[in-house]
């Protein structure tokens, strides 16, 4: 039950925010696991963002993949990804006015 005023100097009146018969399961609710980073990102952010980050913080921002790729693996496909995420960016940006 919830209580509103229809102004502020009006009485308070219940308003039902369930139905009457509505039911909770009992017990804990069920963790959902982000999926997280992909592999590319992870290194991405390992090797290039970790230096400006304040130590403190570095393993929690950008600790160590489990798993390294190779060099030069993926570099194209990361780039693209971040082209389109600027993109995006960009975008959203102008769509709310925003201007270089």
């Amino acid at each position: 039950m919830v209580f509103a005023k229809k102004d502020t100097e009006g009485e308070e009146v219940p308003f039902p925010v369930l139905m009457a018969d509505t039911t909770f399961p009992d017990g804990e609710a069920t963790r959902i696991k982000p999926p997280g980073l992909l592999l590319q990102r992870q290194q991405y952010l390992y090797k290039s963002i970790r230096e400006f980050v304040d130590d403190p913080f570095k393993d929690i921002v950008c600790p160590r993949p489990d798993e390294m790729l190779p060099a030069n693996s993926d570099e194209e496909e990361l780039n693209d990804t971040e082209n389109v995420e600027n993109r995006r960016a960009r975008r959203a940006m102008c769509k709310h006015g925003y201007t270089n």
